[in-house]
């Protein structure tokens, strides 16, 4: 079963500034008892579709992996006293300050380094693993949803429209050209393997820097990516390959093997976590916590 975190008592917790003005509108929050900051995560009240959110989201407090945002205290309705939140069901959770994956994959000085991204596609899987194993499944995985926390270490976010087993229907079509092919139209009965789907997409993302593998339908050039995904791999390979045209065998043969096998169209034929782990490019070499910090300073100019 989930381990529950300990709750302490949040009661001197006060919103510095806002994050986000999206709904649910996200803030910067600060402890003067614990001299430390988080993230507060408010929801409308008078809108059903967030409070809907809220519930399922708050459900998830009992998730603890060092790969995971540690979600701290949920309250149903505003006990802090701030006008921008009256009444509002709010969710703390841990602050990542360096921010997600959407942004750190651009970075050239990451993509060109292979062990660097094998790194992080370790930690992405652990989490991933330790959500399948107590019977999760998140639905939204894309790099804006995966955080850089203060140890440096990824963290998956964001679990308003995660799946958990025994619920009754999937709430997620998942974030287009991220998604799993039946998260489209509505076919899923595999969470854990539409999962796998977009992990298979981080991976392509953290290595290409930010080059989407597929974009689901017909590019203005008249080429569907995703056809030739499933169809004429070889072509998919030539197309990416060419972008990658000053960098020759940018994509080794053990990185093409797990990314086609990832993303296959049909759930049943994808891998499991275990197989994933067996793979020749998953084995290959990662940093240790201590360069990894080293590494990334260096990369952020911190």
């Amino acid at each position: 079963s989930l381990k529950t975190p300990a709750q302490d008592n949040y009661i001197d917790l006060k919103i510095i500034n806002s994050i986000c003005q999206f709904k649910p509108m996200i803030f910067l929050a600060h402890s003067e008892s614990r001299n430390k900051h988080f993230v507060l995560k408010a929801y409308h009240p008078s809108n059903s579709s967030s409070i809907s959110f809220y519930y399922n989201e708050a459900r998830f407090i009992q998730v603890s992996h060092p790969n995971i945002i540690q979600i701290l205290d949920a309250k149903s309705k505003s006990s802090l006293v701030d006008k921008r939140i009256q009444d509002s069901p709010y969710i703390i959770m841990e602050l990542a300050p360096y921010g997600n994956f959407a942004e750190l994959v651009m970075k050239e000085s990451m993509y060109k380094d292979e062990k660097l991204c094998r790194t992080y596609f370790h930690q992405l899987i652990e989490g991933i693993e330790y959500l399948h194993t107590h019977g999760v499944a998140h639905l939204d995985i894309k790099p804006e949803n995966l955080l850089l926390g203060e140890d440096f270490q990824l963290k998956i976010a964001d679990f308003d429209l995660a799946f958990l087993n025994g619920d009754s229907y999937i709430r997620s079509k998942g974030t287009k050209f991220h998604r799993a092919p039946e998260m489209i139209d509505g076919t899923c009965q595999q969470p854990e393997a539409a999962d796998i789907f977009s992990c298979g997409t981080v991976l392509f993302l953290l290595k290409s820097g930010g080059v989407l593998p597929q974009t689901e339908e017909i590019c203005p050039k008249g080429i569907n990516t995703y056809e030739l995904l499933q169809r004429d791999n070889d072509k998919f390979w030539e197309l990416h390959e060419e972008l990658k045209k000053d960098h020759p065998g940018f994509y080794s043969k053990e990185f093409k093997a797990l990314f086609n096998w990832m993303t296959k169209e049909d759930p049943n034929e994808r891998p499991t976590i275990l197989e994933i782990k067996s793979t020749e490019w998953y084995n290959g070499e990662i940093y240790s916590n201590d360069e990894l910090e080293v590494i990334m300073r260096n990369y952020l100019g911190i």
